[in-house]
């Protein structure tokens, strides 16, 4: 057994026919309690985030975890002690896989989209002038945005929480230098990956979304009383020009006027009136609130990142991308539509007073 080792003795293994057996720790036997204080001591702790949108692949999880191990292998002698992924999907399931070939050769066989995964190592490095390893471990948690179904095994100590986009890392170390440069080296690389094809623009659209709403639709209701008090007026004038030839044609005029005022009034033509402009206020009220619906599902957008790990994933990345190109009409459309039915609305309640009254 090397100096750099120690073996602790358990006894003899009768289904191996009774030969000795032992603990091999990569200490020698005067830094055994060095050993076991770096262990169990509580290490240093450096959080961060890359915030973003981003398309990643299978290659994407894969050239992580080689940057990483080879940078740590690079600087100190170390050991890689265990190494998982966690892969969570949007039915709020999850998988995990135990090493990097089990990763590379899994294949999903459910149809389900993946959302989001977390890479945890944990390493044994032998510091310069430390005289024995020490546990360092890393985790970098990736989620594409669909945070109501995602699962994750980390938890956050900073005012973020759980309300972030893109990747969040926990480096626990104890050599500050190193968890800096370990840092440094995720930081700059998780940043630099492709990003999802997302719209800026209509992310603003969304985050203001009441106000452009309550803006167009008071656009609409200020048309559609413009275009009710052009209705009046015509049918004002049309009663005028009406009452005014009854008048010129008749000698007895105060009498023709009282028995037209008269009839208005016992025929209803007044009430009949107030009653189509109520019932045109009351149809103008409720087309504005179901227009407003309509245009609040149009104008939201909530961009995610991809985890292209299944085929489920994949199909429905192209489809976002679909549906983000033509975004733009549908929402031009129903403007257009809305105005177009509004002044439609105008010249139809005109004609109804004009003709049937």
């Amino acid at each position: 057994m090397s100096e750099s080792l120690s073996s602790i003795e358990k006894g003899k293994d009768s289904a191996s026919g009774g030969h000795d057996y032992a603990v091999m720790l990569p200490c020698s036997p005067d830094s055994f309690g060095e050993f076991i204080s770096g262990l169990l001591g509580k290490p240093q702790v450096i959080e961060g985030y890359v915030d973003g949108y981003f398309e990643l692949s299978r290659d994407d999880i894969v050239n992580i975890f080689h940057l990483v191990n080879q940078r740590i292998a690079q600087q100190n002698e170390a050991q890689l002690i265990q190494f998982s992924v966690l892969i969570s999907y949007d039915d709020n399931s999850t998988v995990i896989l135990n090493s990097l070939q089990d990763f590379m050769t899994y294949a999903e066989v459910k149809s389900r989209v993946s959302i989001g995964f977390q890479l945890s190592w944990t390493y044994l490095v032998k510091f310069i002038g430390k005289q024995v390893p020490e546990k360092q471990t890393i985790d970098v948690s990736y989620r594409t945005g669909r945070l109501s179904r995602y699962s994750s095994r980390l938890t956050t100590s900073s005012e973020k929480g759980e309300l972030y986009n893109g990747f969040y890392f926990r480096i626990c170390h104890t050599a500050r230098s190193w968890g800096v440069d370990i840092e440094s080296l995720l930081t700059g690389h998780l940043g630099a990956l492709k990003r999802a094809n997302t719209s800026d623009f209509r992310l603003w659209i969304s985050e203001r979304i009441g106000f452009i709403s309550f803006f167009i639709c008071t656009v609409l209701f200020i048309i559609s009383n413009i275009g009710l008090i052009f209705t009046i007026k015509t049918h004002s004038e049309t009663q005028t020009r009406e009452f005014s030839t009854r008048l010129a044609s008749v000698s007895d005029k105060n009498g023709e006027a009282i028995m037209y005022l008269a009839s208005q009034g016992i025929g209803g033509g007044v009430a009949s009136y107030l009653v189509y402009i109520l019932v045109y206020m009351m149809i103008t009220i409720i087309f504005i609130i179901f227009f407003a619906i309509i245009l609040r599902s149009v104008l939201h957008y909530s961009p995610t990142g991809a985890l292209l790990l299944t085929n489920q994933a994949e199909s429905e990345y192209e489809f976002q991308q679909r549906e983000l190109s033509k975004s733009w009409l549908d929402s031009s459309i129903a403007i257009v539509g809305a105005l177009i039915v509004g002044v439609a609305s105008n010249f139809l309640f005109l004609w109804i007073t004009t003709h049937w009254m």
